[in-house]
């Protein structure tokens, strides 16, 4: 397997071995050294296939689908700002969901309400 590249055949490289790789067979292609130069090409195919994944996800956890459009395109902003780090244990699936997960978490604390105690 060439370095940066999600492995072929349904499998990942581990730390422990090959296990299953989750996520859509075709993306088992994406260039993690090509989305690292921030290649528009290979981030076009990235969005393209895992755009609305990640916009359902968010959906379903804020209900508005504005809100979940704007934290969506973060997610992707956050994902380009932080694809330099990518760890090579976790498939691109899993870094991606890892932000949402995280830009929901971020929108949720600050949309909680404040108390003010006398």
């Amino acid at each position: 397997m060439q370095p940066g590249r999600v492995a072929r055949h349904g499998l990942e490289r581990h730390d422990a071995g090959l296990r299953p790789a989750l996520g859509n067979p075709s993306l088992r292609d994406l260039d993690i050294e090509l989305l690292k130069i921030l290649d528009a090409a290979e981030w076009e195919r990235l969005q393209a296939e895992y755009h609305d994944r990640v916009y359902g996800y968010v959906k379903r956890q804020v209900g508005d689908p504005d809100l979940a459009a704007d934290l969506t395109q973060d997610t992707f902003l956050g994902a380009v700002r932080g694809i330099r780090g990518f760890d090579t244990r976790y498939n691109v699936e899993q870094f991606l969901m890892g932000i949402a997960r995280n830009k929901v978490i971020d929108f949720l604390r600050r949309k909680r309400p404040e108390i003010h105690v006398p």
